[in-house]
């Protein structure tokens, strides 16, 4: 499905009516130059279907969330296992993570999952104002998704940004087999690529990179990279 250039497309999933008519009310005063699309899921399952069949220009997820309407389990953060299971959709929209019980290791956990931002409820005008407004920019207009729509070996979700300063990190949709790995490891020690300092992690679901300072440049570079290392 495709986005129009006026329209932002937004999925709120938060099981709490009142957060979902605040935000609403938040999102119709934003004056960003385009109009907000607001799709709203209550529980984890009908976020889950909903992204299975329709695409967002940003997600704003809650960390607790029943399961399904009126069914809650032992989990109580569920919202990050959701997180965890966008980039299997292939989902590359930015996603901000709010919580009424803020911790540094739940934030930190945020991040891990890849998140863009994460913020603390309640939510105010302006915090939600700057978290979007940093989210969509970090999306450079959908330069990541271009680039990565563009890309015949594999998909991917990201940038996000980690806990280091300059550090961002790319998860792959796919399992990637030993010999890409091992070719993956040897083009990150090339000297077009040594500046980025490439790592891909244990999983090997995910690596991580340090930003020249020009992600879309750092970008094409890694299309290339995977490229090579998925021959």
């Amino acid at each position: 499905m495709s986005v129009h250039a006026a329209t932002k497309r937004v999925l709120i999933v938060d099981d709490e009516a009142i957060v979902l008519t605040v935000l609403r009310d938040f999102f119709a005063s934003f004056r960003h130059g385009y109009a907000y699309e607001i799709t709203t899921a209550e529980s984890a399952s009908e976020a889950f279907q909903i992204l299975r069949q329709e695409q967002f220009d940003l997600i704003l997820l809650d960390v607790i969330i029943p399961a399904a309407a009126g069914r809650w389990l032992s989990e109580s953060n569920l919202g990050f296992s959701l997180l965890a299971r966008l980039r299997d959709l292939g989902v590359i929209a930015p996603v901000l993570v709010m919580t009424g019980g803020g911790s540094i290791a739940k934030e930190a956990e945020a991040w891990d999952a890849g998140a863009a931002g994460f913020l603390y409820k309640p939510v105010g005008l302006r915090e939600l104002d700057h978290a979007v407004t940093r989210a969509l920019r970090s999306a450079s207009g959908g330069i990541f998704a271009s680039i990565a729509s563009k890309m015949s070996i594999r998909r991917w979700s990201g940038p996000t940004s980690t806990s280091n300063a300059g550090e961002y990190r790319i998860w792959l949709s796919d399992q990637p087999s030993e010999g890409f790995r091992r070719r993956f490891r040897e083009l990150a020690q090339t000297t077009q690529a040594h500046s980025l300092r490439l790592t891909l992690e244990k999983s090997a679901a995910a690596f991580t990179f340090m930003s020249s300072g020009d992600l879309k440049v750092d970008l094409r570079m890694i299309d290339l990279l995977l490229k090579e290392a998925s021959q």
